[in-house]
């Protein structure tokens, strides 16, 4: 998948201000707000990420950079933010992010991940980097709290936020969507991209629109072909009654003159009992005749019968859509 070249052009960034220029301490630790921003997430060819942390308005280390490499995502910048953060500022730290991914991953997860080997862990290249960062400040230097992120004025009146956690999260906040401007994308790119896509888009609805007439014209067919098929059979059943009602009235008549002709049977069962033993022998051999025309009759029963498993209907219909595709009832 190609990428867009970054262009990393000056960029006017305005300075974001709280109000309050001197840093701030709590138990002992400088307090910094760290954040990562990500623009264009629609599409991950054009996503560019940028970080930043604030210390106090106009404070040296304040910084507002652009993420480098590849994968350029929110979650990889809010980890830069703090790596940053630790290896640049030496005194006792108390880090407020808005990530949560971030605040978890520090204080319950990176010494199980440090353990497995960084197995199946999410951008383990950095979480290994804070890893060796921490390690070589002194124990319990670096404290991680979470705040909430783009926090207005009501969330502070319902004190789900402080007035400062909200100021210096907007300035980190600030920070980065600074840093992410950097990774300037060229707006014809955006363009070019933005009508492609739309032209995707078209072309999908028009195929499936396609396919939904196809599959409206095959059920309308096969459905007149059930209803013939249920009318045909409708019909034999109705033959088949008025012939076995027939058959009924010339098995009376033949009742009838079967009584008749008892007492004629009676005087031929001499000469049927004289051929008994020729009859016995005909049986005999017609029996054997009639076992191997039974097997072979069954043999092309069951050879018709799979020869025959695609649907006249669906061959009839699928053939000349799809040409090449023997269609049968399991394909259905």
């Amino acid at each position: 998948m190609l990428r867009p070249p970054m262009n990393r052009q000056h960029v006017s960034l305005e300075s974001p201000s709280t109000g309050r220029a001197e840093e701030f301490f709590h138990d002992g630790k400088i307090v910094v707000f760290t954040d990562g921003a990500c623009s264009n997430n629609q599409d991950d060819r054009f996503r560019r990420a940028g970080y930043g942390a604030y210390w106090a308005d106009g404070h040296a280390l304040n910084f507002s950079l652009a993420l480098e490499g590849w994968a350029q995502t929110n979650n990889r910048a809010e980890l830069m933010a703090v790596i940053q953060t630790i290896e640049q500022e030496g005194r006792p730290l108390e880090i407020r992010t808005d990530s949560r991914q971030v605040h978890n991953g520090a204080l319950f997860h990176i010494a199980s991940w440090r353990e497995s080997g960084w197995r199946h862990v999410s951008n383990a290249d950095l979480w290994q980097r804070l890893d060796k960062a921490l390690s070589l400040r002194c124990k319990d230097s670096v404290r991680f709290v979470k705040v909430k992120g783009h926090a207005t004025a009501r969330h502070v009146r319902a004190g789900v936020v402080s007035q400062f956690d909200k100021l210096g999260n907007d300035a980190a906040d600030k920070l980065a969507t600074n840093g992410a401007d950097l990774n300037h994308v060229d707006p014809t790119f955006l363009a070019s991209a933005k009508c492609k896509q739309e032209l995707a888009v078209y072309v999908q609805n028009l195929m499936l629109a396609i396919l939904c007439a196809r599959g409206a014209a095959v059920d309308g067919q096969l459905r007149q072909e059930a209803a013939a098929n249920a009318h045909s059979l409708t019909s034999s059943d109705s033959q088949s009654n008025v012939g076995s009602s027939c058959s009924s009235d010339d098995s009376s008549s033949d009742n009838s003159s079967s009584n008749n002709n008892h007492s004629n049977t009676n005087n031929n069962t001499n000469n049927i009992n004289n051929n008994s033993n020729n009859i016995n022998y005909h049986n005999n051999n017609n029996n054997n005749s009639n076992n191997n025309d039974n097997t072979t009759t069954t043999t092309e029963i069951k050879t018709t019968a799979t020869q025959s498993t695609t649907p006249p209907a669906i061959s009839a219909v699928w053939a000349a859509e799809f040409p090449g595709i023997q269609w049968t009832r399991a394909s259905l």
